[in-house]
């Protein structure tokens, strides 16, 4: 349990095991936490498992400042720079597997393989998610959100 400081910001990150570095990627709004009850302890088996709390989510800063993938992405090479790991093994899961994707392009030198599951390479200019859906998932939880939408969706 770890936390690496940007710009003022505390990014929280967790390792695990040893071997290649496999960093993970989470979906929209989901803390790195998420990782832990199935892939954390197959992949830390053989490899140097990093999860991570973008900005904004789990024990990471919430910045009132705006901010982007391209953040993200800046903070996970941070700490792959601060662990003086790579070429890592890169997975994302949703908007996660956009960031790896951005990450890849942008730091190749730092993507040993990437793996993105559920992924689209976004849209310029798309509109926001909207209010309603944000609305909700700051009443309800995210982990509530998800379950009652994903029941609601089918």
């Amino acid at each position: 349990m770890s936390s690496l400081n940007r710009d003022d910001i505390e990014v929280y990150f967790e390792v695990y095991g040893s071997g290649t570095p496999f960093l993970f990627f989470s979906e929209t709004a989901c803390a790195g936490d998420i990782w832990s009850t199935y892939q954390v302890p197959e992949f830390s088996r053989d490899h140097r498992v990093i999860t991570h709390d973008y900005r904004g989510t789990g024990k990471s800063s919430k910045p009132t400042i705006q901010y982007s993938c391209e953040d993200f992405v800046d903070d996970a090479v941070a700490i792959l720079d601060h662990l003086n790991a790579g070429p890592t093994i890169v997975l994302g899961h949703s908007m996660g597997g956009r960031v790896a994707m951005l990450m890849a392009l942008k730091y190749p030198e730092k993507v040993k393989k990437l793996i993105v599951a559920s992924v689209g390479p976004g849209v310029p200019g798309a509109p926001p998610i909207p209010f309603k859906m944000c609305k909700e998932m700051a009443e309800w939880g995210y982990a509530k959100y998800v379950r009652e939408h994903t029941l609601e969706v089918g």
